[in-house]
């Protein structure tokens, strides 16, 4: 009797101590507190703050910053400054002063002025006298005195038909040219 005694009523007490009073009430107040306070309230508010508006909200916004700002209009900027004012600008002007004025210009002027100078050089005493040189060194009378001084090395450096002698010049190929 005693043990049915304390059986039931340790057990009830015991029961009603433990389990309902610790499992039911402090179960339901931690799962009341820990799930819908902390894991529903906090996360939602963490959720919020730090999804959308960290996430959201300042992902938007230095995405915005980032991206549209700094690539596209530095990007922009850069590409139009950069590509089209120095290259397409500077490169065109370049090419057009460099190119255009100092090869094309200087070029056929520098071309023309030698080919006058070359002309001039045909035209010249020197240049004539070589070349009767080389047309008495041709003839049968390279024998004669004029023949035998054109022989020796002038200072424009004629004689032959076409090598000349060390000094430089031409031969007589050289006025079938």
């Amino acid at each position: 009797m005693f043990y049915k005694v304390l059986y039931k009523v340790l057990y009830k007490v015991l029961y009603k101590v433990l389990y309902k009073v610790l499992y039911k009430v402090l179960y339901k107040v931690l799962y009341k507190v820990l799930y819908k306070v902390l894991y529903k309230v906090l996360y939602k508010v963490l959720y919020k703050v730090l999804y959308k508006v960290l996430y959201k909200g300042i992902y938007k916004v230095l995405y915005k910053v980032l991206y549209k700002v700094l690539y596209k209009v530095l990007y922009k900027v850069l590409y139009n400054v950069l590509y089209k004012v120095l290259y397409k600008g500077i490169y065109k002007v370049l090419y057009k002063v460099l190119y255009k004025v100092l090869y094309k210009v200087l070029y056929k002027v520098l071309n023309k002025e030698l080919y006058k100078l070359r002309l001039r050089r045909r035209l010249s005493p020197s240049f004539i006298l070589s070349r009767y040189c080389d047309a008495l060194l041709m003839s049968r009378e390279w024998q004669t005195a004029p023949v035998a001084a054109c022989r020796l090395e002038a200072p424009w450096g004629g004689g032959g038909l076409g090598g000349g002698t060390e000094g430089g010049g031409g031969g007589v190929l050289e006025l079938f040219k």
